[in-house]
């Protein structure tokens, strides 16, 4: 069996549904944990393959191949990354996040390159146990929340600013979310039909995915699903890997990594 390392998060559901469901057979043992966990059991030789964010593809690219035909991206409002404040505030001089992540690194990088605000960042004391808007903005004026509790939190909220709608409108360049590695050592077939087979499926399924997502949340699927549909996307192409070297750019100006990653591919 190839072990396929994947997160648990709305967004890379299209490409998993066949295989989540088992509509199809398939070669895969399913690990469900954290996209940088994901990297880290990759290197450690525990996965074949798996989904990673580009900041721990930048930071470990010698080591990596890309799989050029699986990823999960995004243009616009993502409802992914989202700043919230609270109502009347005057500036931004401090930030409060919930852990480090790549939306993380990416908020200072919209926050500093596109508002010139150079905020003081500090961690909630909950450390990422919790995600309730509401508390912290009583903790604090400012707050962060990214990924599936930002999607989450964002149907609801008034005060808030979407930072990737920000990124896409000020670069140009699509935000990459996930994106599929193996690798660079390893040449064997890490069952890549099987997951073209999947993603078609989930693109086909693309209501149920959004339905039974809603079913376990307090939102109406039809907010899902316009997400899935209008916003993400999940066959990157060429032009598009091209644009991710614009976010390495940002990640090495700001020094959150230490050099520019090449770009290998399987």
């Amino acid at each position: 069996m190839i072990r396929l390392g994947i997160s648990d998060d709305l967004i890379n559901q299209p490409i998993l549904y066949g295989i989540s469901n088992s509509l199809i057979d398939h070669p895969f043992t399913l690990k469900t944990q954290s996209l940088s966990e994901n990297c880290q059991a990759l290197l450690n030789k525990e996965l074949d393959i798996a989904f990673i964010s580009p900041l721990d593809y930048a930071r470990n690219s010698s080591l990596l191949n890309i799989v050029r035909d699986y990823a999960v991206l995004s243009e616009g409002a993502a409802k992914y990354l989202l700043l919230f404040f609270r109502e009347n505030l005057k500036d931004i001089r401090d930030v409060t996040y919930l852990a480090e992540s790549q939306y993380y690194y990416l908020a200072q990088i919209v926050l500093s390159e596109f508002f010139e605000i150079e905020a003081e960042w500090h961690q909630h004391e909950s450390k990422g146990k919790q995600a309730d808007v509401d508390q912290l903005l009583k903790d604090a004026p400012v707050c962060i929340l990214d990924g599936p509790a930002a999607m989450r939190t964002g149907y609801l909220a008034e005060n808030y600013l979407d930072l990737l709608d920000i990124w896409d409108s000020n670069t140009e360049v699509c935000y990459f979310h996930q994106m599929l590695v193996v690798r660079e050592d390893n040449h064997e077939d890490v069952g890549l039909e099987a997951l073209s087979l999947s993603r078609e499926l989930g693109m086909r399924n693309l209501k149920k995915i959004a339905e039974n997502y809603a079913a376990a949340h307090d939102q109406q699927w039809d907010y899902f699903y316009d997400l899935l549909n209008d916003v993400y996307k999940f066959y990157p192409t060429t032009e598009q890997w091209k644009d991710i070297q614009e976010l390495f750019n940002y990640l090495y100006f700001y020094g959150f990594i230490d050099f520019l990653p090449g770009m290998s591919y399987r």
